[in-house]
């Protein structure tokens, strides 16, 4: 994977803690480390104080900020194709997936757009690695990724993360 020149860490960052939440900020790395993409984002709703308690983000912050919509093409263009990886991927897709539904009104949009990209979960095999089985689960538990809740530091960690795994 670390050796894929098509790889970018992704992450989504979102005015609220649900699985309806918008984006607020989305960022991308390619394996090298380098910065792709570092958008903040109105939500055109309200933020969360418990959502702006973790990642500092408020609403002050995107007030003159470009929504979903105003980057969706150059976002497009930065992922087509890609291989994207996320701690909790189901979680960016799922947000990424209401942003384009919301703004296009489009399935098939939605659909083509999302398809192009081939996603990976990091979750999962940081979980394994790191080797903590949930008896009570009977799966391995999640770990966190440490550091701050903002979307290009969340990619850092799990870059490092994943290199670390690649030595291990």
């Amino acid at each position: 994977m670390l050796a894929d020149p098509a790889l970018l860490v992704i992450d989504v960052q979102t005015a609220g803690l649900g699985d309806q939440a918008w984006a607020v900020q989305i960022a991308a790395i390619d394996g090298g480390g380098r910065t792709v993409v570092n958008q903040l984002l109105d939500p055109r709703r309200p933020i969360t104080a418990a959502a702006s308690a973790l990642h500092g983000i408020t609403r002050a912050d995107v007030a003159h900020a470009p929504c979903f919509a105003d980057v969706l093409p150059h976002l497009t263009g930065v992922l087509d194709g890609r291989r994207c990886v996320a701690y909790n991927v189901s979680f960016d897709r799922g947000v990424l997936t209401r942003e384009v539904l919301r703004h296009h009104a489009t399935a098939p949009l939605t659909g083509s757009w999302l398809d192009r990209v081939r996603w990976e979960d990091a979750m999962g095999p940081v979980a394994v690695a790191e080797g903590l089985w949930s008896v009570d689960r009977c799966q391995y538990r999640c770990q966190r990724l440490g550091g701050r809740y903002d979307a290009v530091d969340k990619c850092r960690a799990l870059l490092r993360r994943l290199h670390h795994l690649a030595r291990t």
